[in-house]
């Protein structure tokens, strides 16, 4: 580690959602002494511990100015969150040019990747997912996520203590997709209509508020517990909530209340995880938060951060 126990760290996606309330959680702690931002986009962010710079993942030119850099720690959050175009290639490919091109970390290398590597749950009546639980993913991205992991594990894995950050759907201010986000756009929209995805009730997922998932990343590094060379860790609350129950807390937080309108199963992405129930016990009994917020206070946190065109520290 560095010097004084002042870090050296590298964000890769800082301009994404959980990004921006990552580097605001930095910027407050004394820490993280010099903070790179690797980005596609400038950020509008200033700061004299910042230092911007530009990545794309697929671009193997973009890596030429972190050559040689020594990170004490690597927050890695780049990549596609959607079942979109480019997805697997740019979350597997990236991971490889990333180990190919910037050195591990001298301390901790966190990636954030994804419950759903998991697969489907059984329901209510079934045991939550542990992180030992078999993964058996069923969409690109979650195939992309857990690629990543084997990726990470395999080149960094030797030379640097890698977390695995599982995350669960997540909300905050400034987020361009999700459920929330989506709702959101939907209520303010002039449309009568809450038109939602699916059919009654929905899916049922666990939502946690960025500003939470920003501090178990820096709660990762900063803790003075050993951790084995690959650690992985469920990041989400214990409850699940279904896709009517988020858009009643999000009408009533926002005060607009519109009828909903189910627009059928064929507009649900291939391979959506329909339930999904995990265990972040795990997490808890290391002490690396004290509390998971259960889904309806991080949706009612996340929509506080959006009325208000701010990003939450916590």
């Amino acid at each position: 580690m560095a010097k004084g126990n002042f870090m050296k760290c590298l964000v890769t996606g800082a301009n994404s959602s959980i990004g921006q309330y990552l580097i605001e959680k930095l910027k407050t702690m004394p820490e993280f002494e010099q903070i790179t931002l690797a980005t596609r986009s400038q950020l509008t962010v200033n700061h004299p511990k910042f230092d911007q710079k530009y990545l794309d993942l697929l671009n193997s030119q973009s890596f030429d100015k972190f050559r040689g850099i020594k990170y004490d720690v690597i927050f890695h959050l780049a990549g596609k969150a959607t079942n979109k175009d480019n997805t697997l290639e740019t979350n597997v490919v990236g991971a490889e040019l990333m180990t190919r091109y910037i050195l591990p970390p001298t301390h901790r290398f966190i990636n954030a990747s994804s419950i759903t590597v998991y697969g489907d749950h059984l329901g209510p009546m079934s045991k939550p997912w542990e992180e030992n639980h078999e993964c058996k993913p069923t969409s690109l991205y979650s195939v992309s996520k857990l690629a990543s992991e084997k990726i990470f594990d395999a080149m960094y894995g030797p030379y640097t203590s890698i977390v695995h950050a599982r995350l669960c759907a997540n909300a905050g201010y400034n987020f361009t997709h999700g459920l929330v986000a989506d709702i959101v756009r939907k209520l303010k929209s002039t449309s009568e209509k809450l038109e939602l995805f699916g059919s009654f009730p929905g899916s049922i997922k666990p939502y946690s508020y960025a500003g939470d998932t920003a501090l178990f990343m820096t709660n990762s590094v900063l803790t003075k517990l050993l951790f084995p060379a690959s650690s992985t860790f469920n990041v989400c609350p214990h409850d699940s909530m279904t896709v009517v129950d988020i858009a009643e807390v999000c009408m009533k937080e926002l005060g607009i209340y519109k009828q909903i309108h189910w627009m059928g199963e064929k507009f649900v992405s291939r391979g959506d995880n329909r339930v999904i129930i995990a265990s972040a016990f795990k997490l808890l009994e290391l002490g690396l938060l004290n509390k998971l917020r259960n889904p309806a206070e991080s949706v009612r946190l996340a929509l506080r951060d959006i009325m208000y065109e701010k990003v939450g520290v916590v």
